[in-house]
């Protein structure tokens, strides 16, 4: 046994100890990890052990007792001081004062733990005190605060002070677990625990971080002497957490056994990650538990997800909580699906019924009869449907309020029918069943049981010498004992029923409560009213009508008088922005308002000591209420006379039309204070404020109204939420009036919320300056004042184009200078987005002279086009300095830059040398292809707002290809603060716009950039070009290249799953780029193919033909390596070649772009990404594209390389497309995508980037059946 101790001591299952003077208590696990407490302590024979395993009770001590043992000398003997309780003379005196010392240890939660805990405390013996055990379950505070006394419970003086001085002695042990617990709880804080064994318990982890955070709240942590005992329930899923040591049973008597007490806490973990309680405790019962236990109980939870020997214990709860709910709720939905009505064909085979049985009796119930067919016509009497032809029967029926019925008359047959929940379930299911052919009395299949519903009534009729009263249904008596009350008795608030079968006929009668009353008076003393009681009845009728429906014979009815006309509306105010409304009218001032069209027909009551009855006109009060919920734009409901408006847009829209119809035909009532919405007359009442905030500027500002301020940032918020009211105070509202809201609209697209107020560019200027026009005082510090002087003067100043400029510029070429010139002059950001081929170039080559004595210029641009700039300017601005940035002494090259200089640098030496370029102070910043920097996270979109210019102009085709976040980063770089920041931009514009396609968001985006975006196309502004003419040119893959291709494609979707999630996105687009790889030559995709490529062959068709034609032409792929497989082709064929690709030196690029230009190559072959952009290779009038791209407008830059002006021959455009592949997929979203960009440029739209679920449907498509595999080759 001494080995085996030593053994479970190395295996590190003696999981904690306490050393004591007189015990050593401690924790020891069993192999499978099952916590074991132990105790090691001397008695009167001497050594003693305790342990609950099975050796230790054959055989009096184990190899757990030993473990502990050797752990504890194995850790040098040491032995804590017991916990002392306080003496005599320190205790408390008084219920008081103990409850001030039981705070002050953190032991409040004493009072709610019994008694039973303090068996370990006791003297040896004490256990057969008598009544000791009777106790055990009053609180451990009890023997203590006087509420217990214990010389009726037949203890003497010793017993007594012993049981106190177990009490004391517990408390001091308790504290002192606390007080070790906020220790650890201290150390814990900074010590992180490790992560779960299992990843799938993350969520659980933080539902308990959560749980314990509340739980602190309340209680406090205590350090137990070992591991607390963890255990799981698996249906219904709960946890189980016992701490050790604690107490067992509790005994009534000597050997009287009553019930467990144990120190207890469970987890119900599915309502602990749902946030609906969750935590229950011995200690705490109903509600959830937020005690000592429970905290305790949460850090043994948070404690074992990282210990590796409840790794097993892990996974199996992480399976019962994140995995089998999900496949039991799968399963039911498919077992739903498979329980769908049959839709029958033809005629009806098998019949069901519902009978309504035991009418007779007064004790009715529902059951379900299915009944067949008869040879000789008919149906049979029917079967009970029970659960042998459930299923069958179901399938018969398809009305949906049949299927409810059919399913509640299955939960009836399971309970007592005229018990409360079987009735309920009953009128339910009449109810239901009101209009269906297929309800029956019972065994009466002759006729269906009509159902309606109708309030119990009284009617009065004479009958010398008085009058009677009865109950009555619509003015017909009915008998009392023909009513059924519920089985809960007549005050149940449910209907009764009067069952009438020679109709066959079943009302559920609703009863009044004044109509019940009567009707239990008229069971006990009969219908009759003597006459001398005939006045004090005519007295009460006003009054018990509006109790419950009254019908009175033409002797007793009153003086008709005419009816009182108009509405009462009732108005109450719920919350802040709603109101419940109440429409009546009070036909009858001396009585009850009504509903229109509701109530009884007759409305009686006194009027000078006089009966009076109005006769309504029930249809005529519906008409009139209609007509007038209308005209306060309020939709009628199924309850006509109650309404409830939500939203406050709603609200105060009704409180507006209602003003002008208050008055005699309309009575208003609030029942508190009422609401008030005011009007500003002019925007002249406002008063604006420009603030100089470091670098920006901000405004603020408001206006007073009816002694109410209302600021400015809440004007502009209501306008950007397209609110029409601002909320001044509660039940006090703003009206925005149309002059107001064209006044700031312009104000509120440009000023953006930020932490520090509203912050606005120099973009607002003009917009405040018409404010300021319109009467709004308008206070701005010099500087801005300035600007605004410089605005106006550039807007106002006639320009000419500068002289050296040798060229002469189209209509929209000057256009374009002048807008970017006046931009310029103030300091305003501007990015032309002319189609390719107008001249973009020349446009600003011009702005560069006309700027040229304001200092130097940047510009940046790719460095296939650094050439062409270089050209572009010794042609037609000779005067201008053009230095490349690529010179060797790069240093003193930027310290002699000079008025007249432009400097050409490329987007990667601007990386590189970015902070010393950002020391530069430049006139005019030029950023060509600007759609380079379309991510705001790079490196050289960054490099460039680290820049120092006076003007920022950008260049380019496509300012957007797939997010507005696109647009964002490019005039973050050109006009900085002109769509606020970041995230402010993706709430007020990139969500709206691209998840919602929100107009008005796509209006106020437009309205901004309008002023800073110019965009002309070739079919505005060059008529002349010669057309293009696009073609998609099908290509039918080969029987093995299909087979390739399949075998691939279907290999990557099993790999990806059913499911895209975010993180699968590069593994998608990877999948996806080797189908296009696939889908243009077999070798692209296994190296190793010898199959032959359709499309390489389809492209040498075409190139034979264009050469038969004299045409010439240029082909644009992706894919560098199947541009060398189609050069290899061609060279073979005998064409003549020029090349370009990234490898391609820059000087090279151009010569072999002059070349072909001069007419040396009968193709050109371009990779798409090196060559699409800054090219002008007009001597091609064929533009061939191998294979699609995402984005069209990248294909179509490329194209732009012929189509262009200089361009006088038609261009054909054509696209190889592999059918059945991914590339007919991508053409399809072309269509979209052009559409998308095009109102972007027009309307500040924008497309979205493909999601991974379309992604994944991309590699779906397939002109192949999946059911259908390809074999394998």
């Amino acid at each position: 046994m001494y080995r085996q101790g030593q053994a479970c001591l190395a295996q590190h299952r003696v999981t904690s100890f306490e050393a004591l003077p007189d015990v050593l208590t401690g924790q020891v696990l069993n192999r499978r990890g099952h916590p074991y407490p132990v105790t090691i302590g001397t008695d009167a024979d001497g050594f003693s052990a305790e342990c609950e395993c099975e050796p230790f009770w054959n055989e009096g001590f184990c190899k757990h007792a030993v473990a502990l043992g050797l752990a504890f000398l194995q850790a040098g003997g040491a032995v804590s001081e017991r916990a002392r309780p306080p003496t005599r003379s320190e205790r408390p005196q008084s219920s008081e004062h103990l409850q001030e010392w039981l705070e002050e240890h953190h032991l409040a939660h004493a009072r709610r733990i019994p008694l039973a805990v303090v068996e370990p405390f006791l003297e040896r013996g004490f256990n057969g005190t008598p009544g000791f055990y009777g106790l055990a379950h009053l609180p451990v505070t009890a023997p203590l605060d006087g509420s217990l006394d214990l010389r009726r419970q037949v203890f003497g003086t010793p017993a007594q002070n012993l049981l106190r001085e177990a009490v004391w002695a517990w408390l001091a042990a308790e504290a002192e677990r606390v007080r070790r617990g906020l220790e650890s709880e201290q150390e814990r804080a900074a010590a992180p625990r490790p992560p779960p064994t299992d990843v799938r318990l993350i969520p659980w982890r933080e539902a308990l971080e959560r749980a314990r955070a509340r739980v602190r709240e309340q209680a406090v942590p205590r350090l137990l002497p070992g591991k607390p005992d963890i255990t799981m329930q698996e249906r219904p899923l709960l946890l189980f957490i016992e701490e050790p040591g604690s107490p067992s049973a509790v005994f009534a008597g000597k050997d009287s056994w009553t019930g467990m007490i144990r120190v207890r806490v469970s987890v119900d973990p599915r309502a602990l990650l749902e946030e609906r309680g969750g935590l229950s405790c011995w200690c705490t019962p109903g509600g959830e538990a937020r005690c000592v236990h429970v905290l305790s109980a949460l850090d043994a939870l948070l404690d074992m997800q990282g210990e590796s020997l409840w790794a097993s214990f892990n996974s199996r709860l992480a399976e019962l909580l994140f995995e089998l709910p999900a496949r039991e709720l799968l399963a039911a939905f498919d077992k739903a699906a498979t329980q769908a009505p049959a839709q029958t064909q033809g005629k009806e085979a098998t019949r069901v019924s519902f009978r309504l049985e035991g009418l007779e009796h007064r004790q009715p119930h529902l059951r379900l009869y299915t009944h067949k067919p008869l040879k000789k016509g008919g149906f049979s009497k029917g079967t009970p449907v029970s659960w042998r032809n459930r299923e069958e029967a179901r399938a018969l029926l398809s009305d949906s309020r049949e299927l409810e019925a059919f399913e509640l008359g299955e939960l009836i047959s399971r309970l007592y029918t005229f018990s409360v929940d079987g009735y309920f379930l009953l009128q339910r299911a009449v109810k239901l069943l009101a209009h269906s052919s297929r309800l029956f009395a019972g065994s009466r299949l002759d006729t269906p049981l009509r159902v309606r519903e109708a309030s119990l009534g009284l009617a009065f009729s004479e009958r010398a010498p008085g009058l009677t009263v009865h109950p009555a249904i619509d003015g017909v008596p009915v008998s009392p004992d023909a009513l059924m009350p519920p089985p809960s008795g007549s005050e149940a608030p449910l209907p009764w029923l009067l069952f009438e079968p020679e109709l066959p006929r079943l009302t559920l009668v609703t009863v009044p409560p004044a109509a019940r009353e009567v009707l239990t008076k008229i069971k006990e003393y009969g219908t009759w009213l003597p006459e001398h009681v005939r006045p004090a009845v005519l007295r009460k009728l006003t009054e018990l009508e509006s109790a419950c429906p009254v019908f009175l014979p033409e002797s007793l009815e009153a003086r008709p008088v005419p009816p009182e006309p108009g509405f009462l509306l009732r108005l109450r105010p719920v919350g802040e922005e709603s109101l419940e409304a109440e429409l009546l009218v009070r036909p009858l001032p001396e009585a009850p308002p009504q509903h229109p069209g509701e109530g009884p027909p007759r409305v009686r009551g006194q009027r000078e000591g006089e009966r009076v009855v109005v006769i309504r006109d029930l249809e005529s009060e519906r008409s009139a209420a209609l007509t007038l919920r209308e005209r306060l734009g309020v939709m009628a409901t199924e309850a006509p006379g109650f309404f409830r408006l939500e939203e406050a847009e709603a609200t105060l829209d009704f409180l507006e039309r209602l003003e002008p119809l208050a008055g005699p035909e309309l009575r208003v009532e609030w029942e508190q204070q009422p609401w008030k919405v005011s009007h500003v007359p002019a925007a002249r009442r406002l008063k604006v404020e420009v603030l100089r905030k470091q670098d920006w500027f901000g405004v603020d500002g408001g206006m007073e109204v009816d002694g109410e301020r209302v600021e400015l940032s809440a004007l502009l918020e209501a306008l950007r939420q397209r609110r029409r009211f601002v909320r001044l105070s509660p039940g006090h509202f703003l009206r925005l009036t149309e002059e107001l809201r064209e006044r700031l609209t312009p104000l509120s697209d440009l000023a953006h919320p930020t932490r520090e107020g509203l912050e606005v560019s120099k973009a607002a200027a003009p917009v405040l300056d018409a404010l300021a026009e319109a009467g709004v005082e308008v206070q701005a510090p010099p500087d801005w004042r300035r600007l605004s002087t410089r605005i106006r003067k550039a807007q106002q100043r006639t320009l000419a184009l500068p002289a050296g400029l040798k060229a002469e510029l189209r209509d929209y070429q000057r256009e374009g200078f002048l807008w970017m010139a006046r931009l310029a002059e103030w300091g305003g950001g501007a990015c032309l987005a002319d189609d390719m081929g107008l001249g973009k170039t020349l446009q600003t080559l011009a702005l560069l002279l006309h700027r040229a004595k304001a200092g130097p210029a940047l510009v940046v641009a790719p460095t296939s086009v650094c050439f062409n700039w270089a050209a572009e300017a010794a042609r037609f601005t000779p005067s201008l300095r053009v230095k490349s940035y690529r010179e060797a002494d790069r240093e003193r090259l930027l310290k002699e830059l000079k008025a007249g200089d432009v400097l050409l640098i490329s987007y990667g030496l601007l990386v590189r040398d970015a902070e010393r370029l950002g020391q530069v102070a430049f006139a005019t910043l030029v950023v060509d292809e600007a759609q380079a920097a379309k991510n705001p996270d790079t490196a050289r979109a960054k490099a460039l707002r680290g820049l120092q210019a006076e003007a920022r102009i950008a260049l380019t085709g496509t300012p957007v290809e797939n997010r507005l976040s696109e647009l964002w980063s490019l005039f973050r770089i050109v006009f900085p603060g002109l769509l606020g920041s970041r995230e402010s931009f993706r709430k007020r514009f990139s969500e709206p716009i691209e998840r919602e396609r929100d107009p008005a968001a796509r209006a106020a985006l437009s309205r901004v950039l309008r002023p800073f975006l110019l965009r002309r196309t070739k079919a505005e502004v060059a008529r002349e070009l010669p057309p293009r003419i696009e073609t998609v040119v099908p290509v039918v893959l080969s029987e093995g290249e299909r087979r390739l291709y399949e075998q691939m494609r279907l290999a990557a979707l099993a790999s990806v799953g059913a499911h895209a999630e975010e993180g699968q996105r590069f593994e998608l687009l990877a999948a996806l780029t080797r189908l296009r790889q696939l889908a243009c030559h077999p070798r692209l995709g296994d190296p190793d193919s010898t199959l032959p490529s359709s499309k390489l062959e389809r492209l040498l068709e075409r190139v034979d033909e264009l050469r038969a034609e004299g045409g010439r032409a240029l082909i644009f792929s992706q894919f560098v390596q199947f541009l060398g497989l189609a050069r290899e082709a061609l060279a073979e064929r005998g064409f003549s070649v020029q090349y370009l690709d990234g490898q391609t030196p820059p000087a090279e690029r151009q010569a072999r772009v002059e070349a072909f230009q001069r007419g040396e190559g009968d193709v050109f072959l371009i990779s798409l990404k090196a060559g699409g952009t800054g090219l002008n290779l007009t001597a091609a009038d064929h533009v061939i594209h191998l294979d699609p791209w995402w984005n069209p407008a990248v294909e179509d830059q490329a194209t732009d390389r012929a189509h262009r002006i200089g361009q006088t021959r038609p261009v054909t455009v054509s696209r190889l497309v592999s059918q059945g592949t991914i590339e007919e997929a991508i053409l399809a979203l072309h269509a979209e995508k052009r559409e998308l960009a095009s109102n972007l440029l027009s309307e500040a739209d924008g497309a979205a980037a493909l999601t991974p679920e379309q992604l994944l449907n991309l590699l779906r498509f397939s002109s192949v059946p999946e059911a259908e595999p390809v074999p394998a080759t």
